[in-house]
């Protein structure tokens, strides 16, 4: 276990992997495989609504969707500004939930926490500010032995099973409290708030259809 799900991905965890075709191999270093999840960006922020903003909110008068991204999208600029943030790996106050909300999460998480918060008032990141993150995001998965889209696991893991062997995968989604909800973007959100979701976080929706096709080659193409 090299990483959590709230915090930027390590980077420097990945010098651990030995080099494929290397013959300098040191035979008493375990074998590192590096896999990880990826899942459709607006999924993924309904379903982080539904288990922090619902399910996991002892409010009385629990937030509305956009009005509970709103806040997130606002608690993740004020912990970008912090020396102590979250992309330091140290959170701020304890915070592991600073940038759950975000816009662009995927992207941020793996570029070592350097993709910042839009301002309220442009509302996107300009090339020279979303750029420099965004290849530093591709190159690091890159690097990982498989990169699992969610929605594809489950009806297609013979990726996850060819590389770890794996072949029981009746319990492949838990939780630790509820039951299991496979939140949808697409019926959950009005085409409208569809459209402005994807737009704000069409630097993770290309990271989630590269990721996807590259895993779909792995399932149809294997070499």
């Amino acid at each position: 276990l090299v990483s959590n799900e709230w915090e930027p991905f390590p980077i420097e965890r990945l010098d651990l992997q030995q080099q494929q075709g290397n013959e300098s191999l040191d035979s008493s270093f375990p074998m590192l495989v590096f896999t990880t999840s990826i899942r459709h960006p607006l999924n993924r922020l309904v379903s982080a609504y539904t288990f922090w903003g619902i399910t996991n909110n002892s409010a009385a008068n629990k937030p509305d969707l956009l009005t509970w991204l709103h806040r997130r999208e606002n608690m993740a600029r004020s912990d970008w500004k912090s020396p102590q943030r979250l992309g330091k790996r140290v959170g701020v106050n304890g915070n592991f939930l600073a940038q759950v909300g975000r816009s662009n999460f995927a992207v941020w998480k793996f570029s070592d926490g350097s993709l910042p918060v839009s301002s309220p008032d442009s509302k996107s990141l300009d090339s020279n500010e979303w750029l420099g993150p965004f290849q530093l995001a591709v190159r690091t998965l890159s690097r990982f032995d498989l990169v699992m889209p969610m929605e594809l696991l489950s009806p297609h893991p013979e990726p996850l099973k060819d590389l770890l062997g794996w072949e029981s995968m009746e319990k492949a989604h838990v939780v630790n409290i509820g039951k299991v909800q496979n939140s949808n973007a697409a019926s959950d959100l009005t085409p409208e708030d569809y459209e402005s979701f994807w737009n704000a976080n069409k630097l993770d929706m290309v990271i989630y259809y590269w990721s996807r096709a590259v895993y779909l080659m792995r399932l149809h193409c294997p070499a």
